[in-house]
């Protein structure tokens, strides 16, 4: 489910397809992603900031509920990345 998979490799289930509806959130979450700038002490997350500077560059609008999904996946892509640094990190020890 959700793209995890037992430690066997083999699914149950076959994974969910991709909404359509949900592929031009989900290019603009990849592509402000590869944008954002971190301060080198966590994994960057996307602000309304740097969507406001996207937009202005790309010429693309998102609708506000499309925005704070972004915004949403942002903080939890940061969040999941710094676990797994946190997890790295404490096996050094």
């Amino acid at each position: 489910m959700f793209g995890i998979r037992p430690k066997g490799g083999v699914t149950s289930e076959p994974a969910p397809r991709f909404p359509r509806l949900l592929r031009h959130v989900w290019d603009a979450f990849c592509e402000i992603a590869g944008g954002i700038q971190g301060n080198g002490w966590s994994h960057p997350v996307i602000t309304w900031q740097s969507l406001e500077a996207w937009s202005a560059a790309t010429g693309q609008r998102l609708e506000p509920h499309e925005a704070r999904v972004v915004i949403r996946l942002g903080q939890r892509r940061a969040a999941i990345l710094n676990a797994a640094q946190a997890k790295k990190n404490a096996g050094k020890n």
